[in-house]
């Protein structure tokens, strides 16, 4: 769009692709990608928009192994193997969690877990070790990073948008550890300094 050329932009760099994916991946928690086989349940607990689905997309592109998103309603079964991905995957009753855990440590396999809730009673309960990583505040840094690297794949030459920390530290405030929601509101922001170098030009 023409008003985001203004900031050497060829459009908002925080306009949402897709609902998968909110832009290039960064591991801010330092985590290992899983290895299949492992027979444990390795659980990604946080918020809406923490980054959870594009931790699991990450690392299935890495290691193949079925992705399953669980829908609000209806009946879910979500698939195991070597490694299998379940996002959203407290949508699923605990009996039949505690049925696909058992047949996880049975054949060893590895479980990939995005939840908004601990699932670490129904996995215990079937024998099935946990691992849990739990998505907090965002960091400055972090946010920072993860808009520079937004902002690249936006601009048509060097990038020239730099926001200013009180910005990101505002963004922070109110969003704690949801990207997504940050992203929303930096898509806000960016929209409003393309318009003030409108008005200026």
């Amino acid at each position: 769009m023409a008003i985001y050329r203004r900031l050497g932009l060829v459009r908002n760099p925080f306009a949402w692709v897709d609902d998968v994916d909110p832009g290039p991946f960064l591991d801010h928690l330092g985590l290992e990608t899983p290895e299949p086989g492992a027979s444990r349940l390795l659980q990604l607990i946080g918020e809406k928009g923490a980054g959870k689905s594009t931790h699991l997309r990450h690392w299935q592109s890495i290691t193949g192994g079925p992705y399953y998103y669980v829908e609000p309603v209806g009946p879910a079964d979500p698939p195991l193997g070597p490694i299998a991905y379940w996002d959203e995957a407290d949508r699923v009753n605990d009996r039949h969690l505690r049925k696909l855990f058992a047949v996880a440590l049975k054949t060893g396999a590895t479980v990939v877990a995005g939840t908004h809730r601990d699932l670490a009673k129904p996995a215990q309960a079937s024998g099935l070790p946990v691992h849990t990583v739990e998505f907090q505040e965002l960091e400055i840094e972090v946010l920072r990073q993860w808009a520079e690297a937004r902002i690249a794949e936006a601009s048509f030459g060097e990038p020239q948008l730099v926001i200013p920390d009180e910005v990101l530290r505002t963004v922070i405030s109110r969003v704690e550890a949801s990207l997504r929601e940050a992203g929303d509101l930096l898509h806000i922001w960016v929209a409003q300094q393309a318009r003030a170098a409108g008005e200026l030009g």
